[in-house]
């Protein structure tokens, strides 16, 4: 059974917003120091330049950038990129489906 594009589309927005209200709920203010979903650092014990990276998205959305700093300064980097490329994903695909029709 195929989904309409629609459909589809309606579930990976659904999907995303999960995904966000999941990332908002993180207690990124966690201080204990075995916290971490990173299986670079449980193996090693040391940071990789992705660690602290899900903390500071959740501290990014609650708009408490000087902890998201703290967590990981890549943030100044990585967020504005990450929202660039998916605003263009987005964008081609509009741009697509128009010369599909």
């Amino acid at each position: 059974m195929e989904m309409s594009f629609t459909a589809n589309k309606t579930l990976r927005w659904l999907l995303l917003l999960c995904l966000l209200a999941w990332i908002w709920q993180l207690d990124y203010r966690q201080q204990q120091p075995d916290f971490t979903l990173c299986l670079f650092h449980q193996i090693t014990g040391h940071n990789c330049y992705g660690c602290g990276f899900l903390r500071g998205i959740a501290a990014c959305l609650h708009l408490d950038f000087e902890a998201a700093w703290q967590l990981n300064p890549l943030h100044v980097i990585t967020i504005p990129l990450m929202s660039w490329i998916t605003l263009q994903s987005l964008r081609s695909k509009r741009h697509h489906q128009n010369l599909v029709r």
